[in-house]
């Protein structure tokens, strides 16, 4: 993750934590189907952000460590759980001893991370036998489908205004999640590499559903450049978002299981 990455994860770490959907148990319960032990000895988590995707693991795995380069995020990952380890570091030099990790993880943040250093890493930290685990849920979560809609419009709206100020989008490098899979096969570290899909349900109100499209990295960036280019948007889809009664959303998520 460059350091243009990094800022652009900084000062909206409570709204992250807040919005963002939470990871579920099915994450644990596939991966160590995979990695055939009841518990893992120690999970990594690369990416970790504020800690919604380490936090699960607290009872699947003997030790858990969470992977972040943005401060801001690792402080407040520390104060949600402060029972948790988190190092402040890049998920290419992650420190930690070689063939430690039963499990490395990548929620909602492969995409960010160039794919042949950090998969260079996750082998490097695995065990024989070891799982890498990288999952995403599908934005944006079915909710309804006027906010749904309004969410998309939003996100076509920020896209534009990035678009037509190509300054903006110097140096931010991102790797498709198309790719995922086939980065992971051609690295050719694994000898099993397989996709599970599953679903997860969660209370969600209109605040958390707007919450969720402001901690978008895109929409923060042109909130902090231009707050005028988006503020119209932004009150048309908050709108649209309060005449819902929703309270509970389901989120589809996509995860890549791949066996050293």
């Amino acid at each position: 993750m460059s350091s243009v990455d990094t800022q652009r994860f900084s000062g909206f770490a409570k709204l992250y934590t807040d919005s963002r959907p939470q990871a579920p148990k099915e994450a644990t319960e596939l991966v160590l189907q995979y990695l055939r032990k009841p518990k893992s000895d120690l999970t990594v988590d690369l990416g970790s952000g504020t800690g919604l995707s380490t936090a699960i693991w607290r009872d699947c795995s003997a030790k858990v460590v969470g992977i972040e380069p943005t401060p801001d995020m690792i402080r407040q990952a520390e104060t949600d759980h402060p029972d948790l380890e988190f190092i402040e570091t890049s998920c290419y030099r992650t420190t930690l001893p070689s063939g430690s990790a039963d499990v490395v993880t990548c929620s909602q943040s492969f995409h960010w991370m160039e794919p042949v250093s950090t998969i260079e890493e996750v082998d490097r930290l695995l065990t024989k036998n070891g799982v890498f685990s990288v999952y995403d849920y599908v934005w944006p979560v079915s909710w309804d489908w006027e906010a749904e809609l309004a969410y998309t419009r939003l996100l076509e709206k920020v896209t534009e205004v990035l678009v037509s100020h190509p300054r903006r989008n110097e140096n931010i490098v991102y790797f498709p999640k198309s790719g995922h899979r086939k980065n992971i096969e051609n690295s050719r570290k694994f000898r099993y590499v397989t996709e599970a899909m599953f679903e997860h349900v969660e209370d969600c109100d209109s605040e958390r559903f707007v919450g969720m499209a402001l901690s978008q990295g895109q929409v923060q960036k042109v909130l902090k450049d231009e707050f005028d280019e988006i503020k119209d948007s932004i009150e048309e889809y908050r709108k649209v978002c309060l005449r819902s009664k929703q309270k509970q959303m389901r989120v589809s998520y996509k995860m890549i299981l791949a066996v050293k």
